[in-house]
């Protein structure tokens, strides 16, 4: 039975250990710097916390470091063990692990909030190492408790993250900004979930640039100039608009 350690008590590390248990891999514990968060941890999933990064035992197949990028390299250097070490970054250089004789990559291609539930059997996995038994074992690992590893160079790896923040972080929080906007102007953002959904849902069946839709798109300059007399005392808006627009219209 395969073996793995979970580093970190975020909302990526919850979810790991949730999918390490689900899939029945020996999940010999977790350890985190925030020792109560840890410990919440593990009374939560019925699995042992380490006091220390020393305590990892040495036979570990698979050690994972579900932690912000700053911390990676120094929590990686206090780590000794004959398995794999592996961030979960989908941006960071896997020579960020130091001189370890087997590092990698484990980066699951997803947003995840704690109280929010993920089926990991539905997302994507990609996985990179430096040797190619390590890079077998990352992927029998994605195979065990995602739905597929996807296997790519570093400068492809950091580019699918790019792109993930665009899709991911930058529409969400154009969202957050619109929401202020109705908000302001005493209406419902839940009034634009159904277009949301369906806006997600078409992108799925179709190619996006055949999905844009709008008075840009349109060259609709009547509603247009309407929408910037909207945002007139809104200048972050108005600017984000404004370059939007104008990247739509160059795409058409």
């Amino acid at each position: 039975m395969l073996s793995s350690v979970v580093i970190g008590s975020g909302n990526l590390a919850h979810h790991l250990v949730q999918a390490m248990l689900n899939a029945n891999i020996d999940l010999k514990g977790i350890w985190a710097r925030d020792t109560d968060k840890a410990f919440e941890m593990g009374q939560l999933f019925r699995v042992p916390v380490f006091n220390g990064l020393n305590q990892i035992p040495q036979e570990t197949d698979l050690v994972l470091l579900a932690i912000s990028d700053n911390a990676v390299e120094q929590v990686a250097l206090n780590i000794q063990t004959h398995g794999i070490v592996a961030h979960c970054s989908g941006i960071l250089p896997i020579q960020t692990l130091g001189d370890k004789r087997h590092c990698g990559v484990f980066w699951p291609v997803q947003t995840f909030s704690k109280n929010q539930k993920i089926d990991f059997k539905k997302v994507p996995v990609v996985v990179q190492a430096t040797d190619e038994e390590d890079q077998r074992i990352l992927e029998v690992f994605a195979d065990l408790i995602a739905a597929q590893a996807i296997i790519c160079k570093e400068s492809q790896r950091q580019m699918l993250h790019l792109a993930a923040v665009f899709v991911n972080n930058f529409s969400n929080h154009l969202f957050a900004l619109i929401k202020d906007l109705l908000q302001s102007n005493e209406l419902p953002f839940d009034v634009l979930k159904p277009l949301i959904q369906e806006t997600a849902h078409k992108i799925i069946e179709m190619d996006p640039a055949l999905a844009q839709t709008g008075p840009a798109k349109r060259g609709d300059t009547i509603s247009l100039n309407i929408h910037r007399n909207l945002l007139k005392d809104d200048a972050q808006l108005l600017k984000l608009y404004n370059i939007l627009t104008e990247s739509i219209q160059n795409k058409s």
